[in-house]
């Protein structure tokens, strides 16, 4: 895939933080140049700190942490999905920074809660991660209320980026904006259709909060998987899909699909041609899938803030930004209490529109 999608900045500002969601979740060139950070501790003086019994104050390591074990991160996903370009933008440069191997490991033998519940229990010396997302923190937390794990029982230590959706029409349907989507369905509520790959997941819950932001009633169609609602929405059993830019780019370039609106604040730097949401009628609308890296609660905050700093240095790094914009990741940056009180507010923001759709088991 071609194209980049131009960071806002390492760090967005407050308003875009605290008005980001999700739902559930890929080149360069033209891109805005990106901060990068100071040099990692040189070997020499990893050597010489090993010989004092320490880590280096200041640097990279110091006397506290990172401790003497590779770094843990659990991922609760398949291998490949919506974390891995994430997670393999940042390893080369997480594993410089802290001297010592990365562990991801991916896994799909239980549900995303019951793996971070099992991570809330991990060591609290600094050497144990965990990727978390909107699905994990937000969405799942309402759809099974009787799981024994929320947001609560990690302690958030880095926002890492945000990813925006693509809502797609077919080449059948005449709209050229959202603007006349939004007239034919007020006109005819229900009538108008949108697929997605299932109940809860990024593309449902974006288009369904669309609707409210317009006023207006469309069908949402559920299917299989993200490829089975591509095919119907190519085949214009459906009028419109909510895509992540990974899905999205490729059938927009060739032709099976045309772009009406991107989710974000502002357009995507490699495709500016298509207009955000907001631009079309829904003022202030801004939707995001988003993720970042948390720690079992307990772990002292003097680590938990060296571990953003490092963390922080690698997604600053030139060359991690450019790895982030071919996989269509913004990157963000932001340290523990932004990204906490981002999380505070995605609960407090879906909560409601999940109750309204009906969505919230026992609402």
């Amino acid at each position: 895939m071609n194209g980049s999608m131009l960071p806002r900045s390492p760090k967005l500002d407050r308003r875009f933080a605290l008005q980001v969601l999700g739902g559930a979740a890929m080149s360069a060139g033209g891109f805005a140049p990106a901060l990068t950070f100071s040099a990692f501790a040189s070997e020499a003086a990893i050597a010489a700190s090993a010989g004092s019994g320490g880590r280096l104050e200041g640097g990279v390591l110091d006397p506290s942490w990172p401790p003497p074990r590779p770094i843990d991160v659990l991922v609760p996903e398949a291998q490949g999905g919506h974390a891995n370009s994430l997670c393999k933008a940042l390893d080369p440069r997480l594993k410089a920074a802290f001297a010592l191997s990365v562990n991801y490991r991916y896994r799909t033998d239980a549900v995303p809660a019951d793996l971070l519940q099992e991570f809330s229990r991990a060591s609290l010396d600094g050497a144990s991660l965990a990727y978390v997302d909107n699905r994990a923190l937000v969405v799942d937390g309402y759809l099974n209320p009787g799981a024994h794990f929320s947001a609560n029982d990690l302690q958030p230590v880095t926002w890492l980026g945000v990813r925006p959706l693509i809502v797609c029409t077919n080449r059948r349907v005449i709209a050229k904006g959202l603007r006349e989507v939004f007239a034919g369905a007020s006109e005819r509520p229900g009538i108008v259709t949108f697929a997605s790959s299932g109940r809860g997941s990024a593309g449902h819950l974006a288009g369904q909060a669309m609707c409210y932001a317009a006023g207006v009633e469309m069908l949402h169609v559920p299917y299989a998987s993200d490829r089975e609602a591509i095919v119907a929405a190519v085949a214009n059993e459906v009028q419109l899909i909510l895509l992540d830019p990974v899905l999205a780019v490729p059938e927009i370039r060739a032709r099976r699909l045309r772009p009406l609106a991107v989710t974000s604040a502002a357009p995507l730097e490699a495709l500016s041609e298509i207009r955000t949401a907001a631009s079309q009628g829904l003022k202030g609308f801004e939707v995001v899938q988003w993720a970042g890296f948390a720690a079992p609660k307990g772990v002292p905050t003097t680590i938990i803030n060296k571990m953003h700093r490092v963390l922080n240095r690698a997604i600053e790094d030139h060359d991690t930004q450019h790895d982030l914009a071919k996989a269509w990741w913004q990157p963000v940056g932001e340290g523990p209490q932004a990204f906490g009180a981002m999380i505070k507010a995605e609960n407090e923001r879906w909560g409601g529109l999940l109750k309204r759709m009906g969505l919230v088991r026992g609402s």
